[in-house]
């Protein structure tokens, strides 16, 4: 009995896995010129079926891993799908063409169609290159019988309904592809919420960077463990997975902020509105620096008013205690309120002639004004902390809001732009008195 390879009727029958022998090409010009034809037919098939093969591999590869495509939100899963079809025929294609016929392959597929061993005998005879007389006969006619092989009935297809079942599987494959997603609305919304995930940590990240630099009284504005969950904030929203998630996260990080303003002076922020509006045409150095909450521009500022105001005639010294006796009326912090109606009625005291020319550092009152620069400093930083925990405490609640509501990135980053750009000090407009008003006190 022959072995397997040996009866052939088909080459996609031949194996394509497992250790090969090594091929073999044909041992004399007479025998690979008697089965040429079958030669030239059987390659034609094996190649046939080998396209055959790798296409309805990949066809199918590519409607299953479409399919499987369909289920996560990865983009064009057309395109990937056709991609990983093309490369499973590509390997398939590779394999057949490490294992494609070789000389002795065709002999065997010559002695199954009707030469009963007689190719494979010329073969192994032409190989042993044997000069016996007897041999030489029996080559002669193997050789006679190779030339007169009917090769055309060895058919380049057996069959058509392989090639049908190919064509099927492409024909879903393209359906597949024709046919909408049922899933990708499902995936867009998906990732619009990313989108929009991403865009509130980016402003939250943004609204929370100012404040780790931020020290009151030498300390910095947050705590240990309040700095360290706000600092991972931004990662937490990114993270979160659904709008719901992030507006918890958004509202308990308010509150952290909430609770650090409460340690700060409540009316450090009003207070520092109203000095900056009641000194813009007195001293606009002082009237920014309260305005941007800078505790040291504000003092030297205050502190060269003073020196300037001290040092003047009674009735310049008049119009600076008038100054600030109209700033001790406009604030609310009772300590402040002192310390500038005692600066102001120093001012006021009758002097020596000539003593309010002489050298200020030389006189007591630069221990007042002093004493009111520091206070102004520490309202300014009370303030700049103030404006700065309410600057990002709002754009958290807008981001909250925006989230619950359904806003997209687009929204979002305007909610958080917009909350951002009414954080200064003196921004908020219900906070800052006319000059009238506080003339009058």
């Amino acid at each position: 009995m022959n072995p397997p390879s040996v009866r052939l009727s088909n080459l996609s029958k031949l194996k394509l896995l497992g250790p090969t022998r090594p091929r073999l090409a044909w041992p004399d010009r007479r025998l690979a010129e008697a089965l040429a034809i079958l030669e030239r037919r059987v390659r034609g098939r094996y190649w046939l079926e080998s396209l055959r093969l790798a296409l309805i591999w990949g066809g199918a590869a590519a409607a299953a891993l479409l399919t499987l495509l369909r289920l996560t939100p990865l983009a064009a899963p057309e395109k990937i799908a056709a991609l990983g079809g093309g490369l499973i025929a590509l390997a398939v294609l590779a394999l057949r063409f490490r294992h494609r016929p070789d000389a002795l392959a065709v002999a065997h597929i010559a002695d199954a169609l009707s030469l009963k061993g007689r190719a494979i005998t010329a073969f192994r005879l032409l190989q042993k290159e044997s000069a016996c007389a007897w041999e030489q006969k029996a080559l002669a006619e193997c050789l006679a019988a190779c030339r007169a092989l009917p090769a055309e009935a060895y058919a380049l297809i057996v069959s058509w309904r392989p090639w049908r079942n190919t064509a099927l599987v492409w024909g879903l494959f393209l359906a597949l592809m024709l046919t909408p997603n049922p899933l990708q609305p499902y995936w867009e919304a998906r990732q619009e919420e990313q989108r929009a995930l991403a865009a509130a940590a980016e402003q939250v990240k943004q609204a929370l960077a100012p404040l780790e630099k931020l020290r009151v009284e030498q300390k910095p504005l947050l705590d240990p463990a309040a700095s360290k969950e706000l600092g991972v904030l931004s990662q937490k929203i990114r993270e979160a997975g659904e709008r719901e998630k992030a507006v918890a996260e958004l509202l308990q990080a308010r509150r952290q902020l909430e609770a650090a303003a409460g340690g700060l002076n409540p009316t450090a922020l009003e207070d520092a509105a109203r000095l900056a509006n009641l000194w813009q045409e007195a001293d606009p150095a002082l009237s920014a620096a309260l305005q941007q909450g800078e505790a040291e521009k504000a003092e030297k500022a205050f502190l060269a008013w003073w020196q300037k105001a001290a040092s003047g005639a009674k009735n310049e010294r008049e119009q600076a205690a008038l100054q600030l006796f109209r700033s001790a009326e406009a604030v609310k912090d009772p300590a402040l309120r002192k310390g500038l109606r005692e600066a102001a009625r120093y001012l006021n005291q009758d002097r020596p002639a000539g003593e309010g020319q002489a050298n200020p550092s030389d006189m007591p009152d630069s221990s007042w004004g002093e004493a009111v620069a520091r206070s102004l400093a520490s309202l300014a930083e009370h303030a700049g902390g103030s404006a700065a925990l309410a600057g990002a405490a709002t754009t958290l609640n807008r981001l909250a809001a925006a989230l619950s509501s359904g806003a997209g990135a687009d929204m979002l980053a305007q909610a958080g732009n917009g909350a951002r750009g009414s954080s200064s000090p003196g921004g908020s407009p219900d906070t800052c008195p006319t000059s009238g008003n506080s003339g009058s006190g």
